[in-house]
């Protein structure tokens, strides 16, 4: 039996538990700019900065604890950006059986003057796509046009199960580009992965981007702007002690004779 068979068997067993997974912040995302501006300013003081990419759904209770009546006017400002583009977490949140979180959300959602559309049942069906439009102006007679379109799919089983994919399609590749070309254009996967989070166990299998360590601005054992890794990771423990383990899979290294 194969890897991959092995792999999709595992997690198929696993779905079949009650889980809580949720999408993960790519590093290029504006919201990591925002979450170290409110982490220094000391407003998120039990976020851990070594475990990125940040999970959206741990982002989300960390976001409800912050003291929403009492914050300055650029702080207002943020925190409310960031409750827009969490609200579907934030929503998951308040339908949970812990019904501090339930009070905490009415109580953020008055001070900070918002109000959410309400959210479908489970399961649910998350697509979309967001963009990153470039104009390279090498050319002084004429500007070329490069777009970068990110496509959006996720599968939501209330909280029993997610799966995510975000697929990357543009027109003008880096000189370091590894992966395939479709004419003239190129496109690949940029995250696909199913997640199973529970309490003191966590478990990912597929693609992701990978960080690791404290670095505000960089991290020494993982460049910021490396691709992301195909990988199964599961981590034991909670926010006093945690210990995780990382399987990865890299490109084999190719020798070029000069």
């Amino acid at each position: 039996m194969n890897f991959r068979i092995r792999t999709a068997i595992l997690v198929f067993c696993l779905s079949l538990f009650t889980t809580q997974a949720q999408e993960t912040l790519p590093p290029y995302h504006w919201a990591n700019t925002a979450i170290d501006y409110l982490k220094v300013s000391g407003h998120l003081p039990g976020l851990s900065m070594n475990e990125r990419p940040f999970n959206r759904q741990e982002l989300a209770k960390h976001l409800l604890k912050i003291n929403s009546a009492n914050l300055a006017t650029k702080d207002r400002g943020i925190v409310k950006n960031l409750y827009r583009e969490l609200a579907s977490e934030l929503q998951l949140l308040g339908r949970s059986e812990d019904s501090d979180w339930a009070g905490l959300l009415k109580t953020a959602l008055e001070n900070l003057q918002l109000t959410f559309l309400p959210e479908t049942v489970a399961p649910r069906i998350k697509a979309g796509f967001f963009t990153e439009p470039a104009f390279d102006y090498n050319n002084e007679i004429d500007s070329e046009v490069d777009f970068d379109l990110h496509s959006q799919a996720a599968v939501i089983w209330g909280d029993r199960f997610f799966a995510y994919n975000n697929m990357r399609v543009f027109n003008n590749p880096p000189a370091t580009y590894i992966g395939k070309s479709f004419g003239e254009f190129f496109a690949y996967n940029e995250q696909s992965y199913m997640q199973y989070n529970h309490g003191w166990f966590s478990a990912k299998f597929g693609r992701d981007f990978f960080q690791l360590g404290p670095g505000r601005s960089g991290q020494l054992l993982f460049s910021d702007n490396s691709r992301p890794f195909d990988m199964n990771h599961i981590a034991l423990g909670n926010h006093r002690l945690k210990f995780s383990a990382w399987g990865m899979r890299l490109n084999d290294r190719r020798n070029v004779e000069n």
